[in-house]
């Protein structure tokens, strides 16, 4: 028996519990070919027994709190969370173009800020102050640049709340902002007015060294998910981003690539990175322990 404090998954599904390990084997991209039409047609109760099952997962494995970029029924995920007396930050996706997806993740901007508003009244500082109700950015090949600043002005000049948002994923999502916007992502949410400490961004993995400095000074909040990063992405520079004062922390990505077991994630994320960044230049120490303090 280990008595320790809770652990903290900074970015997770959990309404994906049912797809367990079902895209473990699959190439990219699994979340237009599998997550997508598995999301869209949950129903409110589906999102409900996804809840249980992964607070009932991640309590197993010392996790106390997490946040939740989104999914469909977020409030049915929040009845789980009260249920289970863990700690959860919760957004509702908000998604409003995009060709591949279908079904309820896609709405009007106004839908989505809408939905998001409906959640927060109805759950956040519920359960003593357990829930707190963030808004999404799902990300720039999803999200219109109405929508962000409609999430941004809701969250920060409004609500007083945070936005969860996944950031440089893969590279399509690159080569679409500069197509689109001339900027990568990162630039592009700095010059909506999104890049700011209320901001926690998930995956990470295509960072420039200008973005990593960029983000730094604006001390926006960094999730790795090293597993899913690792089978789909590729290798984030997270020694350069803990060497630019960048807040790095861990998160699991949901249970369809594997599990909820953040002790799993911080051995993939340190091996890797030694692997990658440390024996090419004879350097096993650019990730070492006292990195996890």
């Amino acid at each position: 028996m280990l008595l320790m404090q809770g652990l903290v998954d900074g970015h997770t599904h959990a309404c994906q519990q049912l797809l367990r390990g079902r895209v473990s084997d699959e190439y990219p991209m699994v979340w237009t070919r599998f997550l997508v039409p598995f999301e869209s047609n949950l129903r409110p109760d589906d999102s409900y027994i996804n809840g249980q099952l992964a607070c009932l997962d991640m309590i197993k494995n010392g996790t106390t709190s997490f946040a939740d970029s989104g999914g469909i029924h977020m409030e049915r995920v929040a009845d789980a969370v009260l249920e289970s007396v863990m700690q959860a930050t919760i957004a509702k996706f908000t998604i409003d173009m995009g060709n591949a997806i279908t079904g309820a993740m896609k709405e009007t901007a106004e839908e989505a800020i809408m939905h998001t508003r409906d959640l927060y009244k109805a759950y956040d500082g519920k359960g003593d102050g357990r829930i707190s109700i963030w808004f999404a950015i799902r990300q720039v090949m999803t999200c219109s640049w109405v929508l962000i600043a409609m999430a941004r002005d809701a969250a920060a000049a409004e609500l007083n709340t945070g936005i969860h948002a996944h950031l440089c994923e893969h590279k399509d999502e690159v080569s679409f902002c500069l197509q689109n916007y001339h900027l990568r992502p990162a630039q592009f949410l700095k010059s909506m007015g999104v890049l700011d400490p209320n901001l926690l961004t998930a995956h990470n993995v295509m960072l420039s060294d200008e973005d990593i400095a960029m983000m730094a000074r604006r001390d926006v909040k960094v999730i790795h998910c090293p597993r899913a990063n690792l089978s789909n992405h590729g290798f984030p520079k997270t020694p350069q981003m803990l060497q630019a004062g960048l807040n790095v922390s861990l998160g699991c990505d949901g249970t369809a690539p594997s599990n909820l077991d953040l002790f799993d994630e911080m051995k993939a994320l340190r091996y890797s990175m030694i692997a990658y960044w440390g024996l090419p230049f004879f350097n096993p120490m650019v990730m070492s322990l006292s990195h996890a303090s």
